[in-house]
């Protein structure tokens, strides 16, 4: 029989929405200890150099914590178990990201998962003293609404990103210093290089900002669970659902729009910051070689996809939605001589593109647009006179393929994400 963990002589509060290694570590700075001797006392297992995974240890326990470990912490601090596990990633799951199987993981390829690592606001570890919160660890997060500036990425000295790995336990923490101080004088560093975060420079956004709208937009997706706003007041839909929608679109925004329709379509300061160029951190060579693929290594680049991505998805209905997508089309397809209308299919598997497929478009004067026949369709449906859908093959003399996309390419990419989205139960015929 275990023996039940000792309550602790103080008792530390979390903050609302901190993250949970943060509060361990201030619990062990208010207790001046260090946080290895917290970590044991709560009974979490000493970390090894190899094989952590096979003792069911995650990379980061403020990825997940299984029901014994929440126990005891709740019980030596006073907490609820809940309240324990909801400072964990595991909170998000299916929301905002993806847990592997396992559940000792963010799956990377999906939502815009962050393995590891996170961003933060300066004025809030200002004035919370050093404490984080768990939300800067989402791949769809760039902004603090509550100070108006965009969210660091990395170290101003070491250029590191902050918590993509423990802090050492042997030492008691400052949270608002990146990574640990030296032991002692002169000693090793570990995790970090000791600079004040809490005196990192980010963009500065005026009230109203589209940036600051659209993370507030973002952070009501997420703990609502779902969305019933624009194209999606008629059939509302999950986060998980309106997230993979704004991916998709974000990333083509990010990989084929040209800088000049961008900064038409934002303000400047928000552009200029997306388009400078900047080093980018360890780890993330995937992500800029395809951008948008896996969550952007910078806060300016998810800034400029999200908010680009909701003025399309923002739009009163499905067919002014369908219009705002054409524009985007016609500026991409100057970039993407491949571009169509019945290509997007392949633009992820939120469903964004099918919602506005061509039958809702208005008129274009484009040559190689399509002809469209239901304008005034409040959402994609088949003609009156057909009954229903009829399957035809794609070398029928006079017909156009479904606007399904052609075999093996729908959302073949990315078979994990959700694929429900805005398009109806089935995908309407090319007029």
């Amino acid at each position: 029989m275990r023996t039940p963990v000792r309550t602790l002589p103080i008792r530390l509060p979390p903050l609302p929405g901190e993250a949970l290694d943060s509060w361990l570590e201030a619990t062990a700075r208010r207790m001046d200890t260090a946080l290895g001797d917290v970590m044991l006392h709560f009974g979490f297992p000493v970390r090894h150099r190899a094989g952590n995974q096979f003792r069911g240890i995650p990379a980061d326990w403020t990825i997940f914590l299984d029901e014994r470990l929440a126990a005891a912490v709740a019980h030596a601090t006073g907490a609820v178990p809940e309240a324990v596990t909801a400072m964990t990633l595991a909170h998000y799951d299916g929301r905002a990201l993806q847990l592997s199987s396992g559940g000792r993981a963010v799956t990377r390829h999906v939502l815009w998962g962050r393995g590891s690592g996170s961003r933060f606001c300066p004025d809030c570890l200002h004035s919370s003293d050093g404490r984080w919160q768990l939300s800067w660890r989402l791949g769809f997060s760039f902004a603090c609404t509550r100070h108006r500036r965009l969210l660091a990425d990395r170290c101003p000295h070491c250029g590191r990103v902050p918590r993509q790995r423990p802090r050492s336990g042997r030492s008691v923490p400052w949270p608002e210093l990146c990574g640990n101080p030296p032991i002692r004088p002169g000693g090793p560093i570990t995790a970090g290089c000791g600079t004040d975060l809490t005196r990192a420079s980010t963009l500065l956004l005026p009230p109203g900002h589209p940036v600051l709208m659209a993370q507030d937009r973002i952070s009501e997706i997420i703990d609502e669970a779902t969305a019933a706003f624009g194209p999606y007041r008629t059939s509302p839909q999950p986060a998980s659902a309106v997230l993979a929608d704004i991916r998709a679109l974000g990333i083509r925004v990010l990989s084929d729009l040209p800088a000049a329709v961008l900064r038409e379509q934002i303000p400047t300061d928000i552009a200029e910051a997306h388009l400078s160029t900047d080093p980018a951190s360890p780890h993330t060579g995937q992500a800029t070689e395809r951008p948008g693929f896996m969550a952007p290594p910078r806060a300016a680049d998810t800034a400029v996809a999200v908010t680009v991505a909701l003025s399309i998805l923002e739009q009163p209905g499905i067919q002014p939605a369908g219009e705002a997508l054409r524009d985007l089309l016609e500026a991409v397809r100057e970039e993407l001589a491949q571009i169509s209308a019945t290509s997007i299919d392949s633009w992820g598997a939120g469903g964004s593109a099918r919602c506005c497929s061509p039958c809702t478009w208005p008129p274009s004067p484009l040559p190689s647009a399509p002809a469209n026949t239901s304008a005034t369709a409040s959402r994609p449906r088949l003609p009156a006179d057909r009954p229903g859908p009829r399957k035809t093959s794609s070398s029928e003399p006079g017909r156009s393929p479904r606007c399904s996309g052609r075999p093996g390419r729908s959302g073949s990419h990315h078979p994990k994400e959700s694929t429900r989205g805005l398009w109806p139960p089935f995908s309407p015929p090319c007029c």
